[in-house]
């Protein structure tokens, strides 16, 4: 009788470690959009589909897919899609449910800026994506040669005058500035950590940024925080509200007469006029 019920556990183990397994984690599903004279998606090798190189997505994309130590499955959008596209994919997840990063992308060969929502998605009982609170981004960045890098000033005396002629003026601005579609690719993996950072606190209990931004007007502005820099440099955004410094980078919220949403942030190098 021992023997036989030694018998039955042995067969019946797999089947418990089976149903003790976890529920896999809802995926990342995400859109990028570029907006540029002089680089494309497929130049960057992040067109949607097999057309994109899968490594640079997956390094582009790790730090958000990685929010909170867990790494998602990244999900490519469709190459074509309708209106519904989100709720098919969805439709296909065993939890019917992920995270959705929408990200835009504008370069003219050496500035770019980048325009980002999160939120959290689920499909309802009727098939509809459901959302949940999202969270902006819009952050502003350049992408110089990397030995020119440290001369910022002199790189702004030397850049080349806007032209009223369609591409002239983009194709001159990467010209000058140098920037190869593999510099700007890693200034963009650098860029999405630092969104991911913020994405990342806002969804923290603890981490007060979610208060912070309901409270931006007792929040130091920029132009108090890089008084105690040796060299104050940042001028345009003076009068906003620093949400968090780390350092070469300021998250500021939008000042009460420029309010753009509770949850939104701007990112600005400390330098911000560039």
């Amino acid at each position: 009788m021992k023997t036989l019920r030694l018998g039955l556990a042995l067969m019946l183990a797999p089947f418990a470690a089976h149903s003790a397994e976890p529920e896999p984690l809802p995926p990342l599903f995400y859109v990028i959009n570029l907006h540029s004279e002089v680089a494309t998606l497929y130049s960057l090798g992040l067109s949607p589909g097999p057309s994109g190189d899968a490594n640079r997505k997956a390094r582009l994309l790790h730090s958000i897919a990685c929010m909170g130590g867990e790494c998602r499955r990244i999900v490519d959008p469709p190459v074509s899609w309708g209106n519904d596209w989100l709720a098919g994919l969805l439709a296909q997840e065993p939890t019917q449910a992920g995270r959705v990063a929408y990200i835009r992308v504008s370069f003219d060969g050496y500035y770019f800026d980048i325009v980002a929502d999160y939120m959290e998605v689920k499909l309802d009982a009727g098939g509809r994506p459901v959302y949940g609170t999202k969270t902006n981004v819009i952050y502003n960045g350049i992408c110089p040669r990397s030995e020119r890098a440290r001369d910022t000033a002199g790189l702004r005396s030397e850049m080349p005058a806007m032209s009223g002629v369609p591409y002239r003026y983009q194709s001159k601005m990467i010209e000058w500035s140098g920037c190869t579609d593999k510099r700007l690719l890693q200034e963009l993996i650098g860029s999405f950590s630092r969104i991911a950072a913020f994405w990342q606190a806002h969804r923290t209990p603890g981490s007060g940024v979610i208060e912070k931004l309901a409270n931006r007007h007792k929040l130091p502005t920029v132009s108090e925080v890089v008084a105690q820099d040796a060299v104050p440099c940042n001028t345009q955004y003076g009068g906003y509200p620093v949400v968090n410094d780390v350092g070469d980078y300021l998250w500021l919220a939008f000042p009460d007469d420029k309010i753009q949403g509770v949850n939104n942030v701007l990112m600005v190098p400390r330098c911000g006029s560039l």
